[in-house]
């Protein structure tokens, strides 16, 4: 296999679920990105990711931006 599924949750400071943020996944060596709502649980999903290294943003208007540098995305 040479993709993944990466699935996450967007938590506020508390740990409260945030729907409807916007959750943007970019490939660091390629700059290829792809983007994602979270649903009413907060969860999001990209299907079929390369491996490789990645950068996660989520963000909505009230919050402030959240991110993930670095994400290592390998399969097996």
């Amino acid at each position: 296999f040479e993709t993944a599924t990466v699935v996450g949750t967007v938590r506020d400071a508390t740990g409260g679920v945030i729907g409807d943020a916007k959750v943007t996944l970019t490939n660091v060596a390629t700059g290829v990105s792809a983007e994602r709502t979270s649903d009413a649980n907060g969860n999001f999903e990209f299907f079929t990711v390369r491996i490789g290294a990645y950068l996660v943003t989520a963000e909505k208007p009230g919050f402030s931006i959240a991110l993930v540098d670095n994400l290592q995305v390998t399969v097996g």
